[in-house]
């Protein structure tokens, strides 16, 4: 049987709940309507808002290329009450301003006007009393030819820095060439095009970028874009032995030098590490030089070293040679030795 007190607690508590219930009600009743008020307040006053209105070319011809469309949007600012701008920035979108191409061409491939001309169209889409207080841009063009065109290669334009211990082994643009189309007097001359410049630093793995060709205005790029792909490599040292061969020596003349070869140090990527060796690299000395030198000793150059090996050494820099006389007759055994 429960007691009288606990009877009481627990009705008191029943009534402090219903209680704090009804003004939380109460609460949230006055927020609202503070809300309420203050919305419409803010809406009765006047602001400006800017809205979007697609923008379409039409009834260009088939023997038509279009160089540089015009924007795909016209910028428009609205002066009006908040409560009537409301369905601008929130309700469908505005329908397309189209601009037709027969009245608009100026001839010389371009076409020119401005945005004012295009009132008409828009003070239909926007009720009064709203405003139309700018457009921008206020002054559209368009470029275009009759087909002229020109298939020319695509170069890389950039600079990319590899981390410290990195270096480009290769840059690949896909595609390498793209169709211009152009007014007949630039496509006379024009040889390449380019990409937009790339810029990117402390690279080490393979970069991979969609990147714009870089045209001037009135001027049509397809694809208008390539993919540059920027290959790079860590670089390692290795050292091999190389030997020492002679160039432009008369028949009945040998060189002897002293080492025969010499240890070439090179950089090198990882990826290309297993397949550099001796056979690659060229180090002759010719009878010529050798013939006009004081001495018996010369200075070993690299002629020759292949792609993609850099900061290449010698040691020794310096070697010891002679320059024998082989006997004409077979029978002879005897060895002259010059210088």
């Amino acid at each position: 049987m429960t007691s009288p007190r606990r009877s009481f607690s627990e009705a008191g508590r029943v009534v402090m709940r219903r209680v704090k219930a009804r003004g939380t009600l109460t609460f949230l009743g006055f927020l609202a309507l503070a809300a309420a008020f203050w919305l419409a307040v803010t809406l009765n006053d006047t602001y400006e808002v800017e809205v979007a209105v697609p923008l379409e070319l039409r009834d260009v011809p088939s023997n038509v290329v279009i160089t540089t469309e015009l924007p795909k949007e016209l910028r428009i600012t609205l002066r009006d009450k908040g409560v009537r701008l409301l369905p601008y920035l929130y309700g469908p979108k505005p329908m397309p301003i189209i601009v037709s191409y027969k009245d608009h061409q100026a001839g010389k491939g371009r076409g020119r006007f401005t945005g004012a001309e295009f009132l008409g169209q828009l003070s239909r889409q926007f009720s009064s009393p709203t405003q139309i207080v700018r457009i921008k841009p206020d002054t559209l063009e368009f470029y275009y030819n009759f087909g002229a065109s020109k298939r020319v290669p695509v170069r890389f334009d950039g600079n990319v820095r590899c981390a410290n211990g990195y270096f480009v082994t290769q840059t690949k643009l896909q595609p390498e060439f793209v169709t211009v189309y152009a007014p007949s007097s630039v496509l006379d001359t024009l040889r390449s095009v380019t990409i937009s410049p790339l810029q990117i630093d402390n690279v080490r793995d393979t970069v991979r970028s969609k990147q714009p060709v870089a045209i001037m205005r009135g001027m049509k790029s397809v694809p208008a874009e390539v993919q540059v792909t920027v290959i790079t490599d860590r670089l390692t040292e290795k050292t091999i032995r190389v030997p020492i061969h002679s160039l432009n020596f008369p028949a009945n003349r040998v060189l002897r030098t002293f080492p025969s070869s010499v240890d070439v140090t090179f950089k090198v990527g990882v990826s290309q590490y297993e397949h550099i060796g001796p056979e690659r690299f060229v180090i002759t000395l010719a009878y010529e030089q050798l013939l006009s030198m004081r001495g018996n000793k010369t200075e070993i150059n690299v002629r020759s070293v292949p792609d993609g090996v850099s900061d290449v050494r010698i040691s020794p820099r310096t070697v010891d040679f002679v320059i024998e006389t082989v006997p004409e007759e077979a029978d002879s055994i005897s060895l002259n030795i010059e210088h």
